[in-house]
């Protein structure tokens, strides 16, 4: 997560969902930094988007709230102090040095946290 992401979840945070003119007015960043950066957490599953009914003519508005996900994990991702990392399965078993291509060469057989040996426990 960069520093812009982070922003935006810690303006999201209060709970009330805000439109993109508001994230505009809090964050002071660029239209396309913020739509940009926006999409990336979107895409992630951090951030919902959803339509707001029209008044009349014009465009069609949105408003921006943390998903479910993210509101039950957002004290681990806004506190360092914490020390936490979040990481998916998938990019814990690709940072493991003894693990070749699903296969761990310390275990002689498939990379499994279960079986680890540099896992203390």
């Amino acid at each position: 997560m960069d520093l812009f992401e982070r922003k935006i979840i810690e303006v999201l945070s209060s709970g009330e969902p805000k439109d993109f003119h508001n994230l505009l007015l809090k964050l002071d960043l660029n239209q396309n930094t913020l739509r940009q950066h926006l999409d990336q957490i979107i895409a992630k599953g951090l951030v919902e988007r959803r339509k707001v009914p029209k008044k009349g003519p014009g465009r069609q508005s949105y408003r921006y709230s943390l998903s479910v996900y993210t509101r039950r994990s957002i004290s681990a991702l806004l506190r360092a102090d914490l020390g936490l990392v979040m990481l998916s399965f998938a990019v814990l078993r690709r940072l493991c040095r003894h693990e070749k291509g699903g296969y761990c060469k310390e275990i002689r057989g498939g990379c499994d946290s279960q079986k680890c040996p540099k896992i203390v426990r």
